[in-house]
């Protein structure tokens, strides 16, 4: 990725906050399932679900939604950048 990025033309600065601000969420709930089933005990994530579903769920629902949020945010700098086809619009 990093060659490619490069023969892209990106900047170093930019393509580093992007990298991290893309792999955050997902390094976060890595971390946060690891240590929720450190602390249970459990030394896999099926074990942990089955002992805390609710805040398994929870977390994964969280992760969907900064997901999105991401998505959404990267689709607008597409659009402002002019590199992003309008949609078009819905036959009826």
């Amino acid at each position: 990725m990093n060659l490619a990025m490069a023969a892209a033309g990106a900047r170093f600065l930019p393509y580093i906050i992007g990298t991290a601000i893309g792999m955050t969420p997902r390094t976060v709930v890595a971390v946060v399932l690891a240590a929720g089933a450190a602390e249970a005990g459990e030394k896999n994530f099926l074990a942990l679900f089955a002992k805390r579903p609710v805040e398994t769920i929870v977390g994964v629902v969280l992760l969907l939604g900064v997901f999105a949020i991401l998505s959404q945010i990267g689709k607008r700098a597409l659009a402002k950048a002019g590199l992003l086809a309008p949609s078009e619009p819905a036959a009826s």
